[in-house]
């Protein structure tokens, strides 16, 4: 029996060195800094939303300083809604969705993407099932964020910022002018 020199764990390490070229590793560090971006952009339209549903809560008009105050100061307080106190950006919800994203959720995409590089190559029609499986669990975390945004838009009451209105009807003046 002949054993080698080398550790197991530098065996290891080489081994992954081989099967995880320097381009899958940029390739995934540029999808975790492109997930990272869309949750902060998903985060601060949730808080957005939060701040007119404060304004409309409390009987302020959607202007540019009311929501910046909401956002800064006024919205993290507790207000009476329909009998009840109700907490806008202090909700538990609004943390809980940001940690279970950053830090439960898309981390498991991640390695199972990386797992799948670390799986035999295999074809199936033609197609390198290891790789198609691996940019799906890379590619997943983008099209939920994407998806979420285009949700958190459309939940935006765009009615209630003062800005965006005045914005739509200076669109509306130009394109009829």
């Amino acid at each position: 029996m002949m054993f080698s020199s080398t550790p197991p764990i530098e065996q290891v390490l080489i081994y992954l060195e081989q099967v995880i070229t320097t381009n899958i590793l940029i390739d995934t560090l540029n999808t975790m800094i492109l997930v990272v971006i869309l949750v902060c952009i998903d985060t601060f339209l949730r808080m957005l939303i939060e701040a007119t549903e404060y304004n409309k809560a409390t009987n302020r008009d959607g202007t540019l300083l009311n929501i910046l105050l909401a956002l800064i100061w006024r919205g993290w307080e507790t207000v009476a809604v329909d009998g009840r106190a109700k907490r806008f950006l202090a909700s538990k919800g609004l943390r809980m969705a940001t940690f279970q994203k950053l830090v439960k959720q898309y981390p498991w995409f991640f390695i199972l993407s990386l797992l799948m590089m670390l799986a035999p190559d295999t074809e199936t029609l033609g197609i390198r099932t290891d790789i198609l499986l691996s940019q799906f669990f890379m590619y997943c975390p983008i099209v939920y964020e994407l998806s979420s945004i285009v949700e958190k838009l459309r939940a935006l009451d765009a009615k209630n910022i003062v800005v965006i209105e005045r914005l739509i009807s200076l669109l509306e003046r130009v394109i009829k002018n």
